[in-house]
This record gives structure tokens, sequence and C-alpha cells, in this order.
């Protein structure tokens, strides 16, 4: 805009008597005189269009830098903006051959060096060949007037700017921040069985079932994530098992209860008809959906093997060296003593660490059929382990699983969100983040453990 804004007054200035003149002496072009059609054409077919398009950059960069969230972006952005201003000169030096481009370099714009009012040869200049208004931009004191104009406009504009473009963005950021981080979060709600509205249960982060807990609402928001393709928050992102969270693994079974006969590993993603089916069985433990699902086990064994839940409740890493569902019930965290737990039992591990009921029985529904929560298998001693291998985490040994390639376990901390048993949840964690509510789980909204068969087989 300066630049323009300068040219604009070289033409101006220069007289306007005569047919033009340009003197080429010493190997530097000079245009001294200019017609008034040549000023005309000058002024609106180059100079008023170059002035427009460096304001237009002016503003639209302007909004484009004060949209940018973080300061390097912020100079990512700035040096794209260069290289859009100084576009029309690197197509000139691109195209235009050197010869030319030498040309147009040595000629400059200028009135003559002679004083005002009179000519070159000494004799005063004819009446009118100056106008009055070209004359006072000419003048010393409209070089004073200019550079104050160009410091106050500078001022101007970047307020202008700021109360137009930064102003709303900070009130939107504000605004964001108000809805998403204040008011009470610690809570989880579920659908009443009967009204079917949401009903509330606060969370006490001193109690020991809210801690045990968080990595399984965790759990239920990284699959959410894994789903959408998004990177999971509280695990690395492991392609593999984002697609088998999808369903578009090549292991995946296509029909629920069929995995373990056809050597293939069910996934948590069916056909809309088959997950209808399976919200409406009203004998879930003796229906074909009731089958060990693994791909849920290894979602919710990488999130609570995460160091912001095990600091909390160290009895989690008690999942370090549980693979399969198999392992879940071999080493004792879906049953107590060979049977279903109950809130009452005992929960101390053999090497001393504290476990949980409802941990246990949310493992017993993620593995029912090697914990012996469907009516139609035998025990688990019997059930081989889940087809595939290979190591989930870099940290522990190989042993059968599905099909996931080796990861090592994420110490990274951020929000939790998630339910327990088809509920759902805004948050569990004390460091006042929120995450969006999940619903999930075929037996609807029911918080007790599924109708069990008689275990006289264990």
């Amino acid at each position: 805009v300066s630049r323009t804004c300068e040219l604009i007054q070289a033409v101006l200035v220069l007289p306007s008597r005569g047919g033009g003149e340009t003197d080429l002496s010493g190997g530097v072009g000079t245009v001294s005189e200019l017609r008034l059609l040549d000023k005309a054409c000058a002024l609106l077919l180059v100079l008023a269009p170059r002035l427009v398009t460096a304001g237009l950059l002016m503003t639209i960069g302007s909004y484009w830098l004060a949209c940018t969230s973080n300061v390097s972006d912020l100079i990512l952005n700035a040096c794209a903006l260069e290289i859009v201003k100084d576009m029309d000169e690197l197509l000139f030096e691109s195209l235009m051959t050197k010869r030319a481009q030498g040309t147009i370099e040595q000629i400059k714009i200028g009135a003559p060096k002679v004083a005002l009012g009179s000519d070159p040869s000494g004799s005063e200049a004819p009446a009118g060949s100056r106008s009055s208004l070209c004359s006072l931009l000419a003048s010393p004191r409209m070089a004073q007037v200019v550079m104050v104009f160009r410091f106050c406009f500078v001022i101007a504009a970047v307020c202008l700017f700021n109360m137009v473009f930064l102003d709303p963005i900070v009130a939107d950021i504000n605004e964001a921040r108000r809805v998403t981080c204040t008011g009470p979060r610690d809570f989880v709600y579920a659908e009443h069985p009967n009204t079917l509205l949401p009903l509330f249960a606060e969370l006490d982060q001193t109690e020991e079932d809210t801690n045990a807990m968080r990595c399984f609402y965790a759990a239920k928001y990284d699959m959410l994530l894994m789903r959408a393709s998004f990177d999971p928050l509280y695990s690395d992102r492991n392609e593999t098992l984002i697609e088998l969270v999808a369903g578009t693994h090549a292991t995946c079974s296509d029909k629920p209860g069929m995995a373990a006969a056809s050597g293939e590993v069910p996934c948590p993603s069916y056909k809309l008809s088959i997950v209808q089916d399976a919200l409406k069985e009203d004998d879930f433990a003796g229906s074909r959906f009731c089958q060990d699902e693994e791909i849920m086990l290894t979602v919710f064994r990488l999130t609570c093997l995460n160091d912001y839940f095990t600091n909390t409740f160290p009895g989690l890493s008690h999942l370090s060296d549980t693979l399969t569902c198999a392992e879940v019930y071999a080493n004792g965290l879906c049953t107590c003593s060979g049977h279903e737990c109950e809130p009452t039992d005992d929960y101390t591990m053999p090497d001393g660490l504290m476990w949980n009921y409802n941990l246990a029985d949310a493992l017993r529904r993620i593995c029912p059929q090697s914990c012996g929560a469907c009516d139609s298998v035998a025990a688990a001693e019997a059930i081989p382990s889940s087809p595939g291998s290979g190591a989930e985490d870099g940290g522990n040994s190989s042993q059968q699983g599905p099909p996931i390639p080796s990861e090592g376990n994420s110490s990274q901390q951020g929000p939790q969100s998630g339910s327990e048993n088809g509920s759902n949840t805004s948050n569990t964690n004390g460091a006042g983040s929120s995450t969006n509510g999940t619903s999930s789980g075929a037996n609807g909204t029911s918080n007790g453990p599924p109708q069990q068969p008689s275990d006289g087989g264990r």
C-alpha cells in the first residue's frame, strides 16, 4: 500500500506540458513529463487496481493471521502472506527477459531538478504549466505530512483490525471455554428405565470405585475416537487396532458368535440390523451375542495401563500380563474363587494390590464367555485363546491375542469420558476437563450383572 501511494504521488507530481519526455543519458531513463492521457491511464489501469489489490490483501491477510491459534502457525502464515504479496514481482522475474528487466529497472520517475516556477533554461515557466496541486505535492512540507499520515494510518489499521477481526475471535474462544470448562462435571448419567430421560449420579473423586473405573469410562471414549479414525487420548495410535474397532480388518467376523468357529476375531462393528437385534435381545446370556469381545478388552487394557490411571489405582497393573479373555479368567480378574464376584468379596490380590468389584464386573461383561456369564459355553479352562497372536505392549511378553502389532504404553494424560453399563458421562476426573458423553452396551442400561448359569462345571 505504501509503495503504491508513492507511485501515485510521483505520477501526480510530474508536469503535463509537451508530449512527454524521457531522458536516457548515462544509461538511466528518467520520466520527467507525462501527458494528461498518460497520467489517467497510469492511474486508472495500473495504480488504482494495484492499490485495491494491496488493500484487499492487507485486510484478508490480517483476518487470516487473526484466526491463527498458535505462534508457530502465525509465523508460517506470515511467511505465506509475504509470498502472496510479492507474487507480482516473482512473476515479473520469471516471465520477463533479463534485458527487459534491466531496462525497466533503469527507468525512474521524477520531476526536473530545477527550481519551481522556472524552466531548465532559467526563464520563468509559462503560466499554468504546473498546477497548484502538483506544486503542493512536490513541496517539502507535503513529505512531512505524508510521513505523519502513514504513522497514523498504521495505528488506525491495527486498532481497526483488532476490533473487527481479533476481538470477535477472542470472545468466541472465551465463550467456548466458559461452556466447556465451567459448571459441575463430575457426574455420570444413564437412561431412566421408565421415563427414558437422563438419570444422574454424582462421582466422589475420593471413593475407590470412582478411581478404579476412570479408565473404563475413558476406554469408551477412546473407542469412539478410534471408530472415527482419530488418535486415542490414552494410548498410541495403532492402525491395526483402529481397523479392528471399525470392523474393516481382514480377520474381523461379520456374524456374532461365529468368530471362534471360523478362526476370525469378533470386532465391535456390525451391520445396523445385527446391532438392532442385539439391543432387542431379552436373554443376552443365552443368545449368540454373548461372546468374548477381545478387541474391546484390548482397548480397555491399553487405556487402563496408562500412567494417569495406574498412579491413581495401582491395581490396574494386573492387566499388564493379561492379553486375552482366557487370561482374564485365569488371573482371577472377573471371578472370585471361581464364582461371580459380589461387592462383599475380598478383592486383595496375591501380590497385595487391591482389585475392584466394578472392574471385575466390567471384565465379566467384556469377556462373558470366558468368565462363565453365557448359558451355552463350557468352563473357561476348556476355552482356547483367541485367534491371532502378537505383542500389544512393548514391555509385555508375546501371548495369544488379537492381531495387534507391537505398541508401547502411552503415559500421556488427557480428559476422560465414557460411562458404565450403558450409561453416559460428561466427565470423571478431578482435573476439571470435560468430554461428551457416550453410550454403549447391548444390555441397555441395566447396572446389575447378567443372569448366571450354575457353576457346577467349575
